[in-house]
């Protein structure tokens, strides 16, 4: 499946109650574990290939890979799979390790964007709001040559602020 599908899967996932779109169309049961856990791999690996796209160069991939959205999607699936787990006969012997990999998977991203956010400084020096903005400017400056002073009103600074910000949330 390609990335497309995999976002259309998720864009699908967060628009409906999972259990519709998780149902097992083989069976008549309403719920099956399969399907959610195959979705809920997708969503881990295309979220590490974006944030290794996004690693390579900030400026541009922030545009194509909107990292939260997915994240989003992967806590929606992972509780309708903790939710039916009970109920349901799932052979899930490796959920915990599953778990595992999406909660370093969240500090993955989470220490990228302080990262960012820090200019490459260490975050232990608590970059103040002007060094974040330096630190931002100084992307957005990089990607394009600008012979204005500021880029702080470009859509471009708009853009990576906002998707710092909101990977964090």
């Amino acid at each position: 499946m390609t990335v497309v599908a995999h976002q259309a899967q998720a864009q699908m996932f967060s628009l409906g109650p999972p259990e519709m779109i998780l149902k097992d169309h083989k069976s008549s049961e309403s719920f099956s574990c399969e399907p959610a856990v195959h979705l809920l791999d997708l969503l881990v690996q295309d979220v590490e290939n974006s944030l290794q796209a996004v690693a390579t160069n900030v400026a541009v991939h922030v545009k194509i890979h909107p990292i939260h959205g997915i994240l989003q999607c992967i806590n929606k699936c992972q509780m309708s799979i903790s939710g039916h787990i009970k109920n349901v006969q799932c052979d899930l012997q490796n959920w915990p390790a599953k778990l595992e990999n999406v909660v370093k998977l969240n500090y993955r991203v989470i220490d990228f964007t302080l990262d960012i956010l820090a200019g490459g400084k260490s975050i232990a020096d608590c970059p103040s709001f002007a060094d974040i903005g330096s630190a931002l400017e100084h992307l957005v400056s990089l990607e394009e040559d600008r012979s204005e002073e500021t880029t702080t009103l470009s859509p471009e600074f708009q853009l990576l602020l906002s998707w710092c910000w909101i990977n964090l949330k």
